[in-house]
């Protein structure tokens, strides 16, 4: 069972958990992806703007990974178990405090917020 993580205590800065493709992305934009994609999987409704935080490009895990990860600070709701079958646990963590290990594209993705970078090509 994977455990996913919500962080950002000061900031409630929030990646989007999303760790494997959007379902049933036809139309629509990536924004609106983003939104359901919260709702779906943890019951978060997003009410601002979703912001690109990283584009990455990563070779880990024996697969290749195109991510887009988003990051909001507007929304409602906490995030709870909607997957059971997939997710042990939402929980708070300060961005310097989070557990280990991290998805690749998360880690690069906290980089980006960290240095203010957008594409990390590892």
């Amino acid at each position: 069972m994977t455990r996913c993580y919500w962080a950002g205590v000061a900031a409630r800065t929030v990646p989007i958990p999303s760790d494997g493709p959007v379902e049933g992305w036809r139309s629509g934009s990536l924004a609106d992806a983003v939104r359901r994609e919260a709702m779906e999987e943890a019951g978060v409704r997003v009410t601002g703007v979703p912001r690109l935080v990283c584009v990455s490009n990563v070779v880990e895990y024996g697969r290749h990974y195109l991510a887009l990860e988003f990051g909001v600070t507007e929304f409602s709701g906490e995030p709870t178990v909607r997957e059971p079958d997939l997710i042990e646990s939402w929980q708070w963590y300060p961005l310097d405090e989070l557990p280990d290990p991290l998805f690749k594209p998360r880690q690069l993705a906290l980089a980006s917020l960290h240095d203010s970078r957008l594409l990390n090509d590892a």
